[in-house]
């Protein structure tokens, strides 16, 4: 027998549990997502529209911002 269930999270909720992972895991959670961005018709205009949204929304912050520089350039300073 196979049980599935549907549950909804929030977006705080979704970060609470990668913040919760190790950097393996969060690595995975990362590698997990480039594969179904993969499937998408032009997944360059999703990550512009969220770079948008992180820079001009009411609702964004500067350390949300920051932290996606962090590790885009914390990948660069470990190649």
């Amino acid at each position: 027998m196979k049980l599935s269930r549907d549950v909804t999270l929030t977006p705080a909720e979704l970060a609470e549990a990668f913040c919760e992972l190790n950097d393996e895991k969060q690595a995975d959670f990362f590698i997990e997502a480039a594969k179904i961005a993969a499937g998408w018709n032009d997944s360059g205009m999703q990550w512009h529209f969220i770079g948008k949204h992180l820079r001009t929304c009411a609702c964004s912050t500067y350390e949300a911002r920051d932290m996606v520089v962090s590790i885009a350039a914390a990948i660069e300073a470990s190649q």
